[in-house]
């Protein structure tokens, strides 16, 4: 008897915990809050980066006589259409390009140790398309400012080669890879004019499933799979970029 008069005291406490729970509003609703990015109407963009390296006879620490050239490009477009007011669904695709052309160094790490790297060589590029979903919810009712969180489902291919040692103990791996994922990434978009729009977005959360097939001189055939996630801050990730909304 004791114990279900105990059971339905705390049954009835969590019944009322979730009702006082459920009246409580945080105004995070996107049907009551003011329209940042009207129903039916288009907005397209996208982000870009480049970063490139040169170094020649640098010595840095135990490094010495560092040959190095490197860049990094990536650029992705995206296309939305507002399937409600605050709310739209789209395309985004991206283009990533890596390079890096190591000239071999010597390292120091004593007066009687020493030893060399020899030479590498590696290009990358990744071509990935995904499927996104992106919600505004205005800053305090703003229509030029407003977070926003992107949601997407990914497909990637990608393709690299790289060549190491010279002469005739050089070796050259080609490697060819898929990813699938879902990706997270919030961020703030600011309207400069009535149709152009600063953005800055960063990867949060994601999940993704990648394959790879090898062929190393030709010869030697590998494959590795792998699954992982994160729910962090990737800076790696950060993305400035321009948004154009088209008049309706």
């Amino acid at each position: 008897m004791f114990k279900k008069l105990f059971f339905s005291v705390l049954l009835l406490a969590l019944v009322c915990a979730n009702a006082s729970a459920v009246s409580f509003d945080r105004g995070l609703s996107l049907k009551e809050t003011s329209v940042f990015m009207p129903r039916k109407s288009v907005f397209f963009g996208g982000f870009f980066s480049y970063h490139n390296l040169n170094s020649s006879s640098y010595q840095i620490a135990i490094v010495k006589d560092l040959g190095l050239k490197a860049y990094t490009l990536k650029a992705t477009p995206f296309l939305y259409f507002t399937v409600a007011d605050n709310q739209a669904v789209g395309v985004r695709f991206s283009y990533k390009r890596n390079m890096l052309d190591f000239g071999g160094t010597d390292l120091n790490l004593s007066d009687d140790l020493s030893f060399s790297l020899s030479e590498f060589y590696l290009l990358q590029h990744t071509y990935s398309a995904s499927v996104a979903y992106r919600a505004y919810i205005p800053f305090k009712g703003s229509r030029i400012f407003a977070l926003f969180a992107d949601a997407g489902l990914e497909v990637g291919f990608g393709q690299s080669r790289n060549l190491s040692g010279s002469g005739d103990t050089a070796t050259g791996t080609y490697v060819t890879s898929w990813e699938y994922g879902l990706n997270v990434s919030p961020g703030v978009s600011l309207f400069l004019t009535n149709v152009t729009a600063l953005e800055l977005s960063v990867g949060l959360l994601g999940v993704s499933y990648s394959t790879k097939d090898q062929v190393r001189n030709h010869v030697d055939n590998g494959k590795l799979s792998g699954l992982g996630g994160h729910l962090s801050i990737d800076y790696l990730s950060i993305n400035i970029g321009i948004t154009f909304a088209l008049p309706y």
